[in-house]
């Protein structure tokens, strides 16, 4: 929401940034409220000259898409899921349920995967630019509901996410596994070959077929629809260090869920989160195997909430799609494996 060059200083923690960050967001979420939405390309724009079948592009049905992309380079494999559709009506919906029940209960059911109020689902959306931060934070700050309940949401949209992008901007290396903490590296290093029980293949873990339920159920949810609760995906992140052989596979499987099958993938806020899970956070208070001193992350609590336990049996019980993932191997490349 506020671009980089109106921060300063050093910003190198989520308190510093918050601190440079909060004091602007008033002046720019009322700046913003006036400005006319506008599509990323139009016809009449200097130097448009792209056919007119492609700049009609939201005119187009399912088959005249198929038939458009078909003979397109990309992945022809993954499956669409109707939850989120790319279109401006399943937006305005979202943000319509962004109201003052919502609010009120996000506070305490953000943790809550089974929860209606536990996300608001428009990070898809947030990453592929059909909805601008502001927007989303002028429904909460004018929802009706009191600013405490308000700021936990608030928090994460504008502090969280948007720190993320000010760090990759600022490091764009930090994708890569050489670029964890270095304290990380070395407690997982030191674990490395701690007996992994069971020890599974990537295409294993990609279709939830280990002995974790809740690891199952978030891995065939993520498969099926392209997106995850956050919470669950901090839990997720966890456990594959403990399936994969090696902390490095560890890392490229997340990065592979994350780049090639996460409607808000291949984002800042997501790698972010991944490198929390790896150990670029409060260490852990004991050394244990496999993880040393990187805090793992127990399924007792997520079993406590109120209607999780049905949600898991539900999405492990699931015969999800089959993916090929044959270039597994080729993709860790790209995050220095």
């Amino acid at each position: 929401m506020i671009p980089h060059s109106q921060l300063s200083g050093k910003l190198n923690t989520t308190k510093a940034f918050r601190a440079a960050h909060s004091p602007l967001r008033e002046d720019w979420i009322e700046g913003c409220s006036d400005v006319e939405p506008r599509f990323a390309f139009e016809a009449d724009a200097p130097g448009a000259e792209l056919p007119e079948e492609l700049v009609e592009l939201a005119d187009f049905d399912e088959r005249a898409l198929d038939q458009l992309t078909s003979g397109l380079p990309v992945d022809q494999v993954l499956i669409y899921d109707s939850q989120y559709p790319a279109t401006r009506e399943a937006l305005t919906a979202k943000l319509d349920a962004i109201d003052e029940t919502f609010v009120r209960a996000y506070k305490s059911q953000r943790t809550n995967p089974a929860k209606p109020y536990g996300a608001t689902e428009l990070s898809p959306y947030l990453h592929f630019g059909m909805v601008a931060p502001w927007e989303v934070a002028q429904r909460v700050r004018d929802c009706g509901a009191p600013k405490s309940y308000g700021y936990k949401l608030l928090d994460e949209l504008l502090t969280w996410r948007e720190w993320s992008h000010w760090r990759m901007t600022e490091d764009p290396s930090l994708l890569l596994y050489e670029s964890l903490p270095r304290a990380a590296r070395a407690t997982l290093d030191a674990h490395r070959d701690d007996l992994r029980d069971p020890a599974l293949s990537f295409e294993e873990v990609l279709h939830g077929q280990t002995p974790d339920s809740v690891f199952n159920a978030a891995a065939r949810c993520w498969l099926e629809t392209g997106w995850l609760h956050n919470n669950l995906r901090m839990y997720w992140a966890k456990q594959v260090l403990r399936f994969m052989p090696s902390p490095e596979q560890a890392w490229a499987a997340c990065c592979y869920v994350n780049d090639r099958l996460s409607y808000d993938g291949r984002d800042p806020a997501t790698y972010i989160s991944m490198r929390w899970a790896f150990g670029e956070a409060k260490p852990g208070y004991r050394d244990i195997p496999i993880y040393g001193r990187i805090m793992p992350k127990s399924p007792a609590a997520i079993f406590k909430r109120e209607g999780m336990k049905a949600w898991i049996e539900d999405w492990s019980a699931r015969d999800t799609a089959r993916l090929d993932c044959a270039d597994f191997a080729e993709r860790s490349a790209l995050y220095g494996i």
